[in-house]
């Protein structure tokens, strides 16, 4: 019973020894009073006046005008005796360009011509009938003349014409007038005719109604053509219109006669085509019940870009301009949300070890209120500094000279040290010194 109590209490004493060396093992050894805190290397720019432009971007398919554009069909039935015929010499080919009038197919207008000749061949008969309408006419009024004169030199005994004679003149007169006007009657329907069948063989021959480029025919000779059968188009893309549909919110800020760019690759933009800046010409009065967007139609010149139609393109709208304003890099946008955050350097001095006044810089997590954003110089419009407390906004002082850090902010908190990162050229340099 003895020798169990003694291994019990040894038992104890070894357990609490071997709790004392953990603890005293675990424990954390305190930093040496000297060591400094490091500060993070990072790349700070000043705040900068700028001229900005805010450009909105909109998706858009390339169109010929409504009036650039023009479907050649056949107005009647026909057998198709050609296919674009060469004029004067000059052969046409599908995707050429072809003037206003080139006939593209000739149907079969034999009959009609047959018609046409045989009104041509009937003329000089109509006109000899005129000239016998004529001749009638001037007897007649001849004789009416000649028996008003005889009635007129009779004396009141004698009487040389009778009354019975002198209507019946006068009637011959009415008739011959009537046979003289009916055979111009007939010259004008032969003429009428004649113009009717000149319209019918112009639907015999299918032109094109405007110049631009001639797309695929859809037409052999042999073929015969039902009404209304689409045989090709032409398509002039000298200026091309882009249809965009914009969301309600961005239509607010669109209007007519904004200049529009489009997004082209960096080669393909000569010296002339940046002269064919477009312009909205078209906004839609209504949304699209669909979708809830509105129409737009920009319009761009179209001789040196060489768009072709029913391409996908991006338009960029300039939707607002703005001089002289407070600008700081993208970059320094440290959360791009609607009220993005920003770290702002403060700069305070400290005395050294050896006495000497130092600047030591620290970061400032601050709220940014923010304006234009211009995409091409990378740059956005800085309105005002906000420091959040709770639920409320302090404001903070916006100065021209306020240093933004642009490279290295992630992670950095209020009053962290930084320090300004040196170029690696620079490095180098005093490396090789």
């Amino acid at each position: 019973m003895r020798w169990t109590l003694l291994l019990s209490r040894h038992n104890l004493v070894g357990l609490l020894v071997a709790l004392m060396v953990l603890v005293v093992g675990c424990k954390k050894a305190d930093p040496p009073a000297g060591e400094e805190e490091h500060a993070a290397p990072v790349k700070w720019e000043a705040a900068e006046k700028a001229d900005l432009e805010e450009w909105t971007e909109l998706l858009g398919v390339t169109q010929p005008l409504p009036n650039h554009v023009a479907h050649i069909s056949a107005a009647v039935g026909g057998y198709v005796l050609s296919v674009l015929p060469s004029e004067n010499g000059k052969i046409v080919v599908e995707g050429q360009r072809v003037e206003k009038g080139q006939v593209l197919v000739q149907l079969d207008d034999r009959v009609l011509r047959a018609n046409r000749e045989k009104l041509l061949v009937s003329d000089p008969e109509l006109q000899e009938q005129i000239k016998q309408a004529g001749h009638a006419l001037e007897l007649a009024r001849y004789e009416v003349e000649r028996l008003e004169r005889l009635q007129h030199s009779s004396g009141s005994s004698v009487m040389l014409v009778t009354k019975v004679e002198m209507d019946k003149a006068r009637l011959a007169l009415k008739d011959a007038e009537s046979k003289y006007k009916a055979a111009k009657a007939k010259e004008e329907i032969a003429r009428a005719e004649i113009k009717a069948l000149d319209e019918q063989l112009a639907l015999y021959t299918l032109r094109a109604p405007i110049a631009g480029q001639l797309s695929m025919v859809h037409a052999y000779p042999g073929q015969t053509l039902a009404p209304g059968a689409t045989i090709a188009e032409v398509v002039n893309l000298d200026d091309i219109d882009v249809l965009c549909f914009a969301p309600s919110t961005i239509v607010g800020r669109l209007r007519l006669d904004q200049v529009v760019r489009l997004e082209e690759q960096e080669e393909a933009i000569t010296e002339a085509v940046k002269l064919e800046q477009g312009r909205i010409v078209f906004i839609a009065e209504q949304a699209q019940a669909e979708t809830g967007t509105v129409a737009v139609k920009a319009r761009f010149p179209n001789q040196h870009r060489k768009l072709r139609g029913n391409t996908l393109v991006r338009v960029r709208v300039l939707t607002e301009k703005k001089s002289d304003c407070i600008t700081i890099p993208e970059a320094a946008l440290l959360e791009d949300q609607e009220e993005p955050v920003v770290l702002v350097v403060e700069t305070a001095k400290k005395k050294g070890e050896d006495g000497k006044e130092e600047e030591e810089h620290h970061v400032r997590k601050l709220v940014a209120k923010l304006g234009l954003r211009d995409r091409d110089k990378h740059r956005v419009e800085i309105l005002g500094l906000f420091e959040v407390e709770g639920e409320k906004k302090k404001p903070v002082p916006l100065a021209k000279d306020t240093l933004f850090i642009v490279e290295g902010g992630h992670g950095l908190e209020d009053q962290d040290l930084v320090a300004l990162k040196k170029e690696e050229h620079e490095e180098e340099h005093k490396s090789e010194k």
